[in-house]
């Protein structure tokens, strides 16, 4: 979910150096935006795609006080060391290229008629185009 990839990004930067964080979901959704209900659908996404795990933490009564997230790192963090630039940037084109068209395929003599195709109104609709750019020059 769109959702939880920004609640994963707000975790790594909380977690800092790799510490698990001890937080509750309540915190968790005031700083993402969303309700405590759809910040426990995310910690269940995240922990079903394996990014994160986690752990309830509780009192000596048993009530439980926050939750313990324990997050992926090699999953979530891009490993910068191993980073190769690309040899060259890729160059933006400046002006299109004319198209691969080709031009000769209508390269004949607009002054030889026109075969009959069998329909008199289509030939001489034809005709008329045909007399209608002689009239024009090239």
């Amino acid at each position: 979910m769109p959702g939880t990839r920004c609640m994963l990004a707000l975790l790594v930067g909380w977690a800092g150096k790799g510490r698990a964080l001890e937080t509750t979901r309540g915190a968790i959704a005031k700083h993402v935006g969303r309700s405590v209900r759809q910040v426990y659908r995310y910690l269940k996404d995240a922990a079903r795609e394996g990014y994160l795990s986690y752990a309830y933490t509780k009192n000596r009564l048993g009530m439980i006080t926050g939750i313990k997230i324990y997050l992926s790192f090699d999953l979530l963090k891009a490993d910068v060391r191993n980073y190769k630039k690309p040899d060259e940037k890729p160059r933006n084109q400046d002006v299109t290229y004319k198209a691969d068209t080709n031009e000769n395929s209508f390269n004949y003599s607009l002054e030889e008629p026109a075969e009959s195709t069998g329909d008199e109104k289509l030939d001489a609709q034809l005709e008329r185009l045909r007399l209608a750019m002689l009239q024009y020059p090239k």
